[in-house]
């Protein structure tokens, strides 16, 4: 099944791109990063870093074999 998910890069939405992409859904995450960009202009850092989405997308075919189209925008 192709599943979109949107706002992937959020608290929920990351967990459920990957639950869903291990079970064998083709997934396409999509997410503007509204929430980063407004914590660049603001000044303001997560407590603990988060890695970019591209990035976790990458880690997470190396490690599961599994691919997550990516997205940006609205």
């Amino acid at each position: 099944m192709v599943i979109l998910i949107l706002g992937a890069d959020g608290y929920l939405g990351w967990p459920t791109t990957m639950y869903l992409a291990s079970r064998g859904h083709e997934v396409i995450a999509v997410d503007n990063f509204a929430k980063r960009q407004w914590e660049l202009e603001n000044g303001i850092t997560p407590l603990f870093p988060i890695a970019t989405m591209h990035r976790r997308v990458d880690v997470f075919k190396e490690v599961t074999g599994k691919e997550v189209v990516l997205r940006v925008g609205d």
